[in-house]
């Protein structure tokens, strides 16, 4: 394994086809209960969790090599669609920017829209295509505001 720095970082070169998922990224988001997925710059998902398989009740064999954006039906905190096949989140990753935390809707296991906070890691470089890595922390839901009645 070679490593290089890029862009004041230090970027660490697996082996294999460009295409796969290394070892070290399947085991890290298998490990985790936080509702994790990685992906290519394209949407493909490459490893789905079962945190992930329980926020969006969708298993990991149905996940993988699906578009994530068809999965998440991801939208921002006005409900205009985010997640497309023209994501900016990837777009951003792909350039070599760096992706803030940032909130978003999506669509759960029961099919309702949820809040999330994103975390989103990107890895790879050296002439690899990046693996990019969402990590969803599931907010409550927004408690009305003093003075608004709601029905």
């Amino acid at each position: 394994m070679a490593s290089s720095t890029q862009a004041g970082r230090t970027v660490v070169d697996e082996p294999g086809p460009a295409r796969s998922s290394s070892r070290v990224v399947r085991e890290s988001i298998s490990r985790t209960t936080t509702p994790a997925f990685s992906c290519l710059s394209d949407g493909t998902v490459l490893n789905w969790n079962s945190g992930a398989e329980l926020l969006f009740g969708v298993g990991a064999a149905k996940a993988r090599r699906r578009k994530c954006y068809q999965i998440l039906a991801g939208q921002d905190i006005f409900g205009n669609d985010y997640c497309s096949r023209h994501c900016p989140v990837r777009e951003m990753a792909c350039r070599d920017r760096p992706v803030q935390p940032f909130r978003m809707s999506v669509r759960s296991a029961s099919g309702d829209r949820l809040i999330v906070r994103a975390l989103v890691m990107v890895l790879g470089g050296g002439g690899r295509e990046p693996e990019i890595v969402h990590l969803f922390d599931p907010l409550p839901p927004p408690s009305p505001s003093p003075g608004v009645q709601t029905s």
